[in-house]
């Protein structure tokens, strides 16, 4: 199967094209010629900090789940290409860790990449940093379904394990 034509192997996708660094805000990062991490750098806006200018959970959660789609985006098929397929991806646990705090316009990067999927469990690692301080990371593991059926899919249907490889230890 892993042999088959691109079209066999995406049946349940339409054929795409995707493109590299399609956003002005970040870009996939190549280690060994194999793309792993997508990576951005960003400002913390006064609006997203409470009334001691920290930065609260969920606004770590926002900027990590824009990564996500961001990096979804780079390597596809994306989160709207999904949806037009009728899949899309239900979140099943995630972990956030926070070891530092972020202040109002603080300058920070936000990363994420995917590790390989086993079955019908994707998993997904995104961590913000400071001056290369880890600020916040978490680990999430999400399930592809089927929208109009609620049934579970293998991750594999989706046609891409969005630049998938082994969290790297730093």
């Amino acid at each position: 199967e892993d042999g088959a034509p691109q079209d066999q192997q995406c049946s349940r996708l339409r054929r795409f094209t995707v493109t590299k660094d399609r956003d002005s805000h970040g870009s996939p990062e190549f280690i060994n010629g194999v793309k792993m991490i997508w990576k951005g750098k960003f400002t913390l806006g006064t609006a997203e900090t409470d009334i001691n200018s920290i930065a609260s959970p969920s606004v770590f959660l926002r900027y990590m789940q824009d990564a996500a789609n961001r990096q979804m985006a780079s390597y596809g098929p994306s989160y709207e290409d999904l949806l037009e397929n009728g899949m899309s991806f239900l979140i099943s646990r995630v972990t956030l860790n926070i070891p530092s705090v972020l202040y109002a316009h603080d300058e920070f990067e936000c990363s994420s990449h995917a590790t390989p999927s086993k079955g019908a469990s994707f998993e997904r690692y995104c961590r913000i940093s400071k001056n290369g301080e880890t600020v916040a990371e978490s680990a999430a593991v999400w399930a592809l379904v089927d929208v109009k059926s609620g049934s579970i899919l293998r991750v594999r249907d989706a046609c891409s394990d969005y630049g998938a490889e082994p969290y790297p230890n730093d």
